[in-house]
C-alpha cells in the first residue's frame, strides 16, 4: 500500500511539475484515505513556497497507514503465541523425559533378576529406583491441564 501511495504521489508531483493540473488532480483523487490525510496536511505546510516544509508527506507524522498499525499489533500477538509455543514445547519435552525415565526404571527392574552376582542385582535395582524417584519428582513439577 505504501508503494501505491508513493507511486500516486510521484505521478501527482510529475503532473504538477508539467503544469498539468487536470492530471495532477486525477492522481490526487486516487490517493488512499491515509495518503489523502497526509497529503492535505503536507499541502497545508505550503511545500512549494515554504523551504522549511517537509520534502514529502511520507517522512513526517502526517502519514499513518492503518495496515502498518494492524501489522504491529499482529506482530505483538505473534510474539506472544511464539513464546507460548516455546513453553509448550519445553513442557512436552519434559513429559517425554519422564516417559524415558520410567522406561529405564522398568528396564532396570526387569533385568535385575537376570544377573548372577547379588551386588549387580542390587545396583541395577537401585538405579531403577533412582530413575523412578527422579521421574516421579519431575512429573510432580510439570504443569498439568485437566
Amino acid at each position: 500500500m505504501l508503494l501505491l501511495d508513493l507511486a500516486l504521489f510521484s505521478q501527482h508531483i510529475n503532473a504538477r511539475a508539467s503544469s498539468n493540473e487536470t492530471l495532477a488532480q486525477f492522481y490526487a483523487d486516487r490517493f488512499r484515505d491515509e495518503a489523502k490525510v497526509a497529503f492535505a496536511a503536507w499541502m497545508a505546510t505550503r511545500p512549494f513556497e515554504n523551504p522549511d516544509a517537509p520534502a514529502k508527506p511520507f517522512v513526517t507524522n502526517f502519514y499513518q497507514p492503518r495496515l502498518l498499525a494492524e501489522a504491529g499489533l499482529a506482530e505483538t500477538e505473534s510474539e506472544r503465541w511464539g513464546e507460548a509455543a516455546g513453553e509448550a514445547g519445553r513442557t512436552g519435552r519434559s513429559y517425554v523425559l519422564v516417559t524415558v525415565l520410567l522406561a529405564v526404571a522398568l528396564f532396570c527392574e526387569g533385568t535385575s533378576s537376570k544377573f548372577e552376582k547379588p551386588w549387580v542385582c542390587r545396583a541395577t535395582l537401585a538405579l531403577g529406583m533412582g530413575a523412578l524417584l527422579f521421574a516421579i519428582t519431575r512429573l510432580l513439577m510439570l504443569p498439568a491441564q485437566l
